[in-house]
């Protein structure tokens, strides 16, 4: 798929289906847990909702988000301006020892191939972390109908991108085990259960168009597969999160 294609359609869809559903009610607890911070430093900030959540609550702090993905930042800068946008690595970060009070990263950390280097940079660049990873897809109501459904619809070649990939990093021991590993000796983890709302239409145009399930769903059958997995979701669900603080 073409930065084009993912600019015009993925992030979009995202932004408009998924943020508000699953990513803000989340970004609300990640922003509170920050407190006070004169210098954030956001890890895989995709379209910004947790940028949104610190400008508002800190806004005389200097906010620096990154995401690796360009279309995503392009998005994210138009809608808060405020911050500095970065395109850059979770793994190789561009900034000096020490230079954030605190780094932040929601749902990012199940994209980084290698997550204890991708923390040890958070641990070199700011004093503290915080960052959340989804609990099992069992735990997130609507995603495990999601799999459910597509595996009806596709039983021959079913869509896996959700259970391996955002739900791939579910263990908090492991978690725990990586930050121990990057060097974070204080560490706390909280599971925090919210609820999402949206309409099963939207649902099902946001995971078969505004993820990378898109990639996994036969090109000539994407709209037939889109209005079947519509008539197959709640509206609605519970969602599980580790939500880790270390420093």
């Amino acid at each position: 798929m073409t930065d084009a294609v993912f600019a015009e359609s993925i992030t979009e869809m995202y932004e408009r289906i998924l943020v508000p559903f699953m990513f803000e009610p989340f970004a609300e607890d990640i922003a509170a847990r920050v407190r006070t911070a004169d210098r954030i430093l956001e890890i895989a900030a995709g379209t910004g909702v947790v940028t949104r959540k610190l400008a508002a609550r800190l806004p005389n702090a200097r906010i620096v988000a990154t995401d690796l993905n360009q279309p995503m930042i392009d998005r994210a800068r138009s809608i808060v301006p405020s911050a500095e946008w970065r395109q850059a690595d979770a793994e190789t970060l561009p900034f000096g020892d020490g230079e954030f009070d605190v780094a932040v990263c929601q749902f990012g950390a199940m994209f980084f191939p290698d997550k204890v280097r991708a923390f040890r940079e958070a641990k070199r660049v700011a004093g503290r972390y915080v960052m959340s990873t989804w609990g099992p897809l069992e735990t997130h109501e609507i995603e495990h109908a999601v799999i459910q459904g597509l595996s009806k619809l596709l039983p021959e070649a079913p869509p896996r991108f959700l259970a391996r990939t955002p739900h791939g990093y579910d263990d908090p021991k492991i978690l725990r085990k990586d930050l121990e590993e990057a060097g974070f000796r204080s560490i706390t983890i909280d599971e925090v259960r919210l609820h999402g709302r949206s309409s099963s239409r939207d649902l099902a145009v946001g995971y078969c168009k505004g993820t990378n399930t898109r990639n996994e769903i036969p090109p000539e059958r994407l709209e037939e597969i889109t209005n079947a997995l519509a008539t197959m979701l709640p509206a609605e669900g519970d969602m599980l999160a580790f939500v880790a603080t270390a420093s």
